[in-house]
């Protein structure tokens, strides 16, 4: 039976640091898909706009 000594407190903090680092990684993912959606949105509304012809006020 192999005894491995208890996690240190750096064990810890490296997992902490691992767990942000993953976190900021979702947050920067999400961040392109919002701003890819955001263009195709754009995209589409000049589409409409275009064809639609000016609008009078």
């Amino acid at each position: 039976m192999r005894l491995d000594p208890p996690p240190s407190s750096r064990d810890g903090l490296q997992m902490q640091d691992f767990r942000k680092q993953c976190k900021q990684a979702e947050r920067d993912q999400e961040s392109k898909k919002l701003a890819a959606l955001i263009e195709r949105v754009k995209r589409q509304l000049a589409q409409r706009q275009g064809t639609q012809g000016p609008r009078v006020a």
